[in-house]
């Protein structure tokens, strides 16, 4: 029993020695623990999205100019995801696919003659329209140097460009619209992503809705515009714009942006990066033209056109082509 006793006691000193090294292990690996959960939440804290954007829809990039070499960037979309796992659409395109395809013909028209409002000439060509393979659709205005048709002015045009409709394809009459696009920068390019006459009487009785249109050389004006029937005459069209200015010098053309429309009954809301803008009601329009965007559905197009010297959208400057937009997604939500 004294062997036992003198094994479990400890001398004093040599306790009190043993307690401060407990105490001082404990000290540092708290400071330690707490030094850890500090810069865990300062880096979480620099990666945060902005108010309703998702964690998984930012990336960090390079930035010199960041204390640590790196700044976050925040993706220009309203929407995280896919096609295949949004819910509640009624169309969608990312235009995945191999470099040089067409846009996926169950949902698009692509244009192969005529002109239209323009200068240029469609053509089915991968030049003019296709994949990029890069998850975009790509547009772009060529000039072949030799005739090509006879344009909408009526006059030669070695000019072409793509164009694609939903016609008979997806029509609707309502809903939300999202379309992420980069879009050309060019003197004269004529670029617009619109909805017009479906299965409903011919334009503009139908009428029509610009959800997004860059003309001439005006890169910073977005328009965003409706085009109406008269009461007078129904083959006339009367007109409701409005615009969306970018500051210091920005370009729409520089950057993916989203834009948007809201479609209801007796509401037309345009959007931009997912922000309201200009809001269209039936008390808004001229009292001698007509609301038609509670009765009929309307065909989606997409095209990217060139002006005409003299024309409204600015004299063409051809050394300045080929040029493209690129459209990441279309999304239609009920």
């Amino acid at each position: 029993m004294k062997n036992l006793l003198q094994v479990s006691k400890t001398p004093p000193l040599s306790r009190l020695k043993r307690k401060r090294s407990l105490v001082v292990i404990v000290f540092i690996l708290s400071g330690v623990a707490l030094l850890l959960s500090v810069r865990a939440a300062s880096n979480s804290a620099a990666i945060q999205p902005e108010s309703g954007v998702s964690s998984s829809n930012i990336k960090l990039v390079d930035d010199p100019t960041a204390s640590n070499g790196k700044a976050v960037q925040f993706a220009s979309t309203t929407s995280v995801g896919t096609c295949s796992t949004i819910a509640n659409l009624k169309f969608c395109d990312d235009f995945n696919g191999a470099s040089g395809q067409y846009p996926d013909s169950t949902k698009w028209n692509v244009y192969s003659s005529g002109s239209s409002w323009g200068s240029q000439c469609w053509k089915k060509d991968p030049e003019n329209i296709s994949l990029d393979g890069k998850g975009n659709l790509r547009q772009t205005i060529v000039d072949k140097g030799t005739t090509q048709c006879t344009n909408y002015y009526g006059t030669p045009s070695s000019f072409t460009s793509g164009a694609m409709d939903t016609k008979g394809k997806f029509m609707p009459k309502y809903g939300r619209f999202e379309i992420r696009a980069k879009l050309a920068c060019a003197d004269s390019v004529w670029g617009a992503i619109w909805l017009a006459t479906g299965t409903g009487p011919a334009w503009p009785r139908s009428g029509e809705i610009d959800i997004y249109e860059i003309t001439g050389n005006r890169f910073s004006k977005l328009k965003q515009t409706i085009f109406i029937p008269s009461v007078a005459d129904p083959s006339k069209a009367k007109s409701v714009s409005t615009y969306v200015d970018l500051p210091n010098g920005q370009r729409w053309c520089d950057e993916f942006h989203v834009y948007g429309l809201d479609w209801r009954k007796d509401s037309l809301q345009f959007l931009v990066d997912g922000a309201p803008k200009a809001r269209i009601t039936p008390s808004d329009i001229p009292s001698d033209a007509t609301w038609p965007f509670n009765d009929y559905d309307l065909k989606m197009l997409i095209d990217l056109q060139y002006g005409q010297t003299g024309m409204f959208t600015g004299d063409p400057i051809p050394s300045q082509l080929p040029t493209s937009m690129l459209v990441d997604y279309v999304r239609v939500y009920n």
